[in-house]
């Protein structure tokens, strides 16, 4: 069942957001540790750096239903890393974002990266980058899914036909609603002055400017804590809300860049 866990974060009157992370707690540094054991093992010097963003250092994480997401900064280009399997935590996700010194520092791609890491980011190995970023500030950089809105409603169906099991097709209906939400919150905080990255408040506040919807708008988030492996469950989940999500990507879109909020 979805809580109301997380906050929603006021811009600051310079532009610039706080930088929220705190170190991980048990038992996800215990988890934290095995997964860059494993990953220093198999890379030797070419891994750089491990940073730890999402829920667990953001002290929002709910054992079972949270993930780990993961940075991982390398020497020489890795396109995928296989997570070692964590006796204590079978059932846990990870996920790893992967980027070399350059593309985290200086490609364009990485932009919001950069941002999020700023956020709500810890290195818990290597080299901290995180501490070198940029302050986070509130403007179009801050958008990561609803600009790609697009891509990821044309792409789920067919992941979801390619899944090999009731499990894999669970973690894509989380997968696709965190995104559903989050990118209905993209949509509206800017003129909220806030941000967050947290289910609930994301929710909450997409829901305040799109009032007729709240009641699909918590249907898909109580998605992401309660997935479904049906197809038909999650179309029905999505048909409310796929025409405000097109309408909102195509109004950001057609905007011209702003500069950042000041409050």
């Amino acid at each position: 069942m979805l809580r109301a866990i997380g906050q929603a974060h006021a811009v600051r009157p310079s532009g610039q957001l706080p930088r929220i992370a705190t170190p991980p707690t048990p038992p996800w540094d215990g988890y934290v540790s095995q997964i860059c054991a494993a990953y220093h093992q198999e890379l030797g010097a070419d891994l750089l750096s491990v940073a730890l963003r999402g829920s667990t250092v953001r002290a929002t994480a709910v054992i079972g239903v949270s993930d780990l997401d993961l940075v991982v900064v390398t020497g020489r280009k890795v396109m995928e890393l296989d997570p070692p399997h964590i006796i204590a935590a079978p059932d846990l996700e990870v996920e790893n974002a992967m980027a070399t010194e350059t593309e985290l520092l200086e490609d364009p791609r990485f932009e919001w990266l950069r941002f999020n890491l700023a956020f709500c980011g810890h290195t818990v190995w290597g080299k901290d980058y995180v501490s070198d970023l940029p302050e986070p500030v509130l403007d179009r950089a801050a958008v990561g899914h609803l600009k790609s809105a697009d891509a990821w409603l044309a792409q789920w169906p067919k992941m979801m036909q390619d899944a090999p099991d009731k499990q894999e097709r669970q973690r894509i209906c989380v997968w696709l609603m965190k995104r559903v939400v989050r990118s209905l919150f993209e949509s509206v905080m800017l003129k909220e002055g806030a941000y967050t990255r947290d289910i609930y408040p994301c929710a909450d506040l997409a829901a305040r400017h799109y009032p007729t919807q709240r009641g699909a708008i918590f249907a898909a988030a109580e998605l992401v804590v309660s997935p479904t492996a049906e197809i038909g469950e999650i179309e029905a989940a999505l048909a409310p809300l796929k025409p405000t999500l097109i309408a909102a990507k195509d109004a950001f879109l057609a905007e011209a860049p702003a500069s950042a909020i000041r409050a």
